[in-house]
């Protein structure tokens, strides 16, 4: 699932992401449901998504805020199936590119 989940799932004190993940449950436990944030998980900085998902593979280091305390990264991860790899990379994170210096 990539992003825009629950729209959004801290909205009423986390009571609409706590239904959201009720109402996915029955699929989720029996096939493999894999998620990346998009803009309507921004809220308080990722918190809940970065919460409620934290069975999500962490290959990409730790994030550190002090929302968190030091949790593993599941903001971007990949992983394999078979012959396929995945990625899960989200476009609502700022990456800045800055030149060296001449």
């Amino acid at each position: 699932h990539i992003g825009d989940m629950a729209y959004n799932l801290d909205s009423d004190n986390g009571r609409n992401g706590d239904s959201w993940m009720r109402d996915i449950e029955p699929l989720a436990a029996t096939v493999p449901y894999m998620v990346c944030h998009g803009n309507h998980e921004g809220d308080e900085h990722f918190n809940h998504y970065t919460q409620r998902f934290r069975n999500m593979p962490s290959n990409s280091g730790t994030l550190s805020f002090p929302e968190f305390g030091i949790v593993p990264n599941n903001w971007w991860y990949s992983w394999d199936s078979g012959l396929v790899h995945f990625v899960m990379v989200s476009t609502e994170i700022p990456f800045f590119f800055e030149p060296p210096l001449a």
